[in-house]
């Protein structure tokens, strides 16, 4: 376990961006609250999410779905110079790794299919209401 938490300590040094690091207008900020919802990037996001939402839509299988993820999040990677997916951590901006990105993404595309997915946040509030 020693080594396993030396990994992560050294993965996420190289993670963190240096204090004179502002996001730009293509960054995508994880997190919550209203500042990260209307950030221009995550609005970007949201737009381009919803341009592939068809086809993502009528894809047939998992490896499918995945390319159309990985579209989306490469597309954000090369708009932006440093990396395109940010989370604020402890007064630190930290770049975090594709597998969230695509992770983000993903919960995207679901919450756009709300009816469709029971992971989307427009199900989870309507069991929630029940």
């Amino acid at each position: 376990t020693k080594l396993i938490s030396e990994c992560r300590r050294n993965r996420e040094q190289r993670r963190v961006m240096p204090d004179s690091f502002r996001p730009s207008k293509y960054s995508v900020l994880l997190g919550r609250g209203k500042s990260n919802i209307n950030w221009v990037g995550n609005r970007r996001l949201r737009i381009l999410c919803e341009s592939h939402l068809n086809r993502y839509a009528s894809a047939k299988n998992r490896v499918e779905k995945s390319a159309i993820v990985s579209a989306i999040v490469d597309t954000i990677m090369e708009a932006c110079p440093m990396g395109g997916f940010y989370r604020r951590d402890k007064g630190q901006w930290l770049m975090v790794e594709d597998e969230m990105a695509r992770e983000k993404v993903g919960c995207i595309l679901r919450d756009c299919l709300g009816d469709k997915y029971k992971s989307s946040t427009k199900n989870k509030v309507a069991k929630r209401k029940e």
